[in-house]
């Protein structure tokens, strides 16, 4: 004799992953604020290398964080 289900018919597939869902609008969110958060941390990080750059007389460090900032600004 066959095992049947949760709910006693033997077809019955019972769904797991509409009780675990997160509404879209929590995922969204979510995913928006860290974007948010990465683009802020590596914003501050390479604002940091450029000071640490200039602070050190570094010219070559400084160009070539210079291009890696603008590079970083222009894919805003």
């Amino acid at each position: 004799m066959k095992r049947h289900k949760e709910n006693g018919h033997p077809n019955y597939q019972a769904s797991h992953a509409k009780r675990n869902e997160i509404p879209y609008q929590m995922q969204l969110t979510a995913r928006l604020t860290l974007d948010n958060l990465c683009y802020e941390w590596n914003h501050t990080n390479l604002v940091e290398q450029i000071n640490y750059a200039l602070d050190t007389s570094n010219e070559e460090m400084f160009r070539t964080l210079s291009q890696k900032y603008q590079d970083f600004i222009n894919k805003k």
